[in-house]
């Protein structure tokens, strides 16, 4: 067994070799690459960066995304490429938080057909009374690899009016 302690004092200890820890590590940092997330019904598109993105839902057509119009957003991603199954109901959701200007209205998660990767599709809307100080919407996505064990990633896409 080694033993890792971090500048701050934590410590890991972990069966296995550095290398190991580290590919260990980086997949479960790495499980799900969040690629783009779209403004439906628009031109409006933008890719992440390290699993964060900032979508402008100012439109001057319609959805009125900032005026209180209900609107779609879509993000897809990229599953591990052992992947077996996806999306699961337990850790698989979509949240914002109680300070938010939107209100989250639905979602739907889906995997595609060659399992390696899927999307989600959220349903918004600005609050009409104006209040909220946060723009953030928080994404999480699970599943399981062929061997059983489980993954997660969490995205998040910031709407800017």
């Amino acid at each position: 067994m080694r033993r890792f302690t971090s500048t701050n004092g934590l410590e890991c200890f972990y069966d296995g070799s550095f290398p190991e820890l580290v590919d260990s590590i980086l997949d479960m940092l790495l499980a799900v690459e969040f690629v783009d997330v779209k403004l439906q019904d628009t031109n409006h598109v933008t890719g992440f960066v390290f699993n964060t993105a900032e979508l402008n839902i100012q439109t001057t057509s319609p959805p009125a995304a900032c005026d209180g119009d209900i609107f779609f957003i879509k993000a897809r991603f990229n599953l591990p490429n052992d992947s077996n199954d996806c999306c699961g109901d337990l850790i698989t959701f979509v949240k914002l938080s109680d300070s938010n200007k939107f209100q989250l209205l639905d979602w739907q998660f889906a995997q595609n057909e060659d399992k390696r990767s899927g999307f989600v599709v959220v349903k918004l809307r600005r609050r009409l009374d104006g209040s909220g100080s946060s723009n953030s919407v928080h994404m999480s996505v699970g599943g399981t690899h062929h061997d059983g064990s489980g993954y997660r990633g969490q995205g998040t896409v910031h709407l800017k009016c």
